[in-house]
């Protein structure tokens, strides 16, 4: 399970979240969370079906000045060195994620426009790499990836050349409208949605055997 330390809680935490209610969907779940106070600290241990941005809400609703981590902050790479070539194969992208990526990235650039912001332009190596990262975040809803790399390590594998690389990434989202909602309301994944520096975009889209939708974006220049 992975672990949050989230800061200046008191064990009321735990009251106003519900015991009760907590045990219940760790046992349905074969313990999707557990809350576990250390002084004015609770350590969140967390498996990977585990809606973390819904403990947190509940949480902001209890304690109006807790201080939590951004569990999907957006990040941004530069390379050290070209990309070196690699002959792996095509990433598959079914016919209905091929429609949500389209749509993401007509939202994307109606939001550029509003800014006077040059169009992005869909690249299918950045997109194969973006539905890989779509389909690890499942895994490990991080930037760096379940093996330990960073994100753009993705963009390395697909033979993509770029000078700088932003990520995106959110789940739960059911449709692109949503998914871009999330990602505008907040001030760093906007940054990469407005970055002028960068030209081309890749989306990745999954849904997983739980219905649970995983989404990515990669911006590269």
């Amino acid at each position: 399970m992975k672990k949050i330390t989230v800061l200046t809680v008191t064990a009321l935490t735990l009251a106003c979240l519900g015991g009760q209610s907590l045990a219940a969907q760790a046992a349905s779940a074969k313990v999707q969370y557990q809350l576990s106070p250390k002084g004015n600290r609770v350590i969140f241990a967390y498996g990977s079906g585990c809606n973390v941005q819904d403990i947190f809400d509940k949480l902001e609703n209890c304690i109006p000045n807790i201080t939590l981590p951004d569990c999907n902050a957006p990040e941004v790479d530069a390379p050290e060195a070209d990309a070196p070539e690699t002959n792996l194969p095509e990433v598959e992208i079914p016919e209905i994620e091929h429609a949500f990526i389209r749509e993401v990235v007509d939202l994307v650039n109606a939001e550029r426009a509003k800014e006077g912001l040059s169009p992005l332009t869909l690249d299918t190596k950045v997109s194969a790499a973006a539905q890989v990262r779509a389909k690890e975040c499942e895994q490990s809803f991080s930037h760096t990836r379940p093996n330990g790399s960073s994100f753009a390590t993705a963009l390395k594998e697909q033979n993509v050349s770029y000078r700088n690389a932003g990520e995106n990434i959110a789940w739960g989202q059911r449709s692109p409208e949503a998914v871009m909602k999330a990602w505008m309301n907040s001030s760093g994944h906007r940054a990469n949605i407005m970055n002028a520096n960068f030209t081309t975009i890749g989306v990745g889209y999954y849904r997983n055997a739980n219905g649970t939708n995983y989404w990515c974006q990669l911006f590269t220049r």
